[in-house]
């Protein structure tokens, strides 16, 4: 009896530690509920707080967009108006810098330029007659003629023969590592002539340039021409000195071929460009050229023919680098025009040569040149 009055007591007690837990949960619920009450109550007091705030705010803010669009478009307006009156004082800003000339600051003078150019189509547009058009067009056209007059005194100025050591290394050259490099320019003035040039062919609308540029270009090609010429009759042979017993072209030039194209054979195909061809020299492509194109026997006797194939030589590796060095300068539209024209006054030197010194060479001439510009 004792076990079971003590089990019902312990039981009784664990029962009434429940009860008073159970009310302190019940107790805490109800304070739980009481918070979420309030807060929900704060939250919508919020709510409604933010929408009169969004309501006060959203006229603010829409005055404040058409305020800042306003700005805007009189910051526009006052930057047009400056440049307007800017336009109306520009001849007298830049009159002095622009007859002056570039004088070694291209990219500032062709910025005045871009600044009058851009003054002469806006007086074009708004008032045709007025004086301020006719100034600025004046000033511009006399930029025109102070930048070609530059681009001709730096090309002038810069340009010279090729070094007659040079032509030497390039006549004797066997192989391209052989070839000794051209710089008929330094960089700078080619990257100014190259600034001329472009402005000169865009806003300019003019071409005059370029007859300046083959003109000089040309005259130095074939002074260089002209001067290995010399070099050979003075220095190394006359023709009326070579030897005339009848003897293989390639031994004479002392071209090893194991095996020489006869008559009759199938013609090779000539590279597309000399630069390119894989060992050999020019000198050998010439001869092998006009030995495959049928006409010419390997053993035939051609006189002087070692002074022609040299001249031959190096007239090929000057034109690649003219050609290199117009591309560098000239609009990409303008180059067939301007090389033809600055390798015309060149090559009829070079054909006069060949028929009045050496005149047993009159038909190398003829297949050999489609080799030379790579036609063939």
């Amino acid at each position: 009896m004792d076990e079971i009055a003590m089990r019902k007591s312990e039981i009784e007690e664990k029962l009434k530690q429940d009860e008073e837990n159970l009310a302190r949960f019940t107790e805490s619920l109800k304070r739980s509920d009481e918070l979420s009450k309030n807060m929900v109550g704060i939250l919508d007091s919020f709510s409604e707080r933010l929408n009169k705030l969004e309501e006060t705010i959203q006229p603010v803010h829409h005055q404040t967009l058409s305020l800042t669009t306003l700005k805007d478009n009189v910051d526009k307006l006052l930057a047009a108006l400056e440049q307007v009156i800017g336009f109306h004082h520009l001849s007298d800003e830049v009159e002095q810098k622009i007859k002056k000339g570039p004088a070694g600051n291209v990219e500032m003078y062709l910025s005045l330029m871009e600044r009058l150019h851009t003054a002469v189509e806006f007086f074009t547009q708004s008032n045709p007659g007025s004086v301020e058009l006719g100034s600025v067009t004046t000033l511009f056209e006399d930029g025109l003629e102070q930048l070609n007059s530059s681009f001709r005194e730096l090309l002038k100025q810069h340009s010279q023969r090729v070094p007659d050591g040079i032509l030497i290394d390039i006549a004797n050259a066997t192989s391209e590592e052989e070839v000794p490099p051209l710089q008929h320019l330094p960089h700078r003035v080619v990257q100014d002539l190259l600034a001329i040039s472009k402005y000169l062919a865009g806003p300019g609308q003019t071409t005059d340039f370029m007859s300046v540029y083959h003109q000089i270009r040309s005259t130095q090609l074939g002074r260089s021409l002209a001067a290995l010429r010399e070099y050979y009759k003075a220095f190394q042979i006359m023709p009326s000195q070579l030897p005339k017993q009848k003897g293989s072209i390639a031994n004479f030039l002392n071209l090893k071929s194991e095996s020489p194209v006869k008559r009759g054979a199938k013609r090779k195909p000539a590279a597309d460009s000399l630069s390119r061809r894989e060992g050999g020299s020019i000198r050998r492509g010439l001869l092998e050229q006009a030995v495959a194109c049928g006409r010419m026997e390997a053993d035939e006797q051609l006189e002087g023919s070692g002074v022609f194939i040299a001249l031959a030589t190096v007239c090929v590796r000057l034109l690649e680098s003219e050609y290199t060095l117009m591309t560098s300068i000239i609009s990409e539209q303008h180059w067939t025009k301007v090389f033809e024209s600055l390798v015309s006054g060149p090559f009829n030197f070079f054909i006069k040569l060949g028929e009045v010194e050496w005149v047993p060479h009159q038909r190398l001439l003829t297949y050999c040149f489609p080799y030379m510009l790579g036609l063939t």
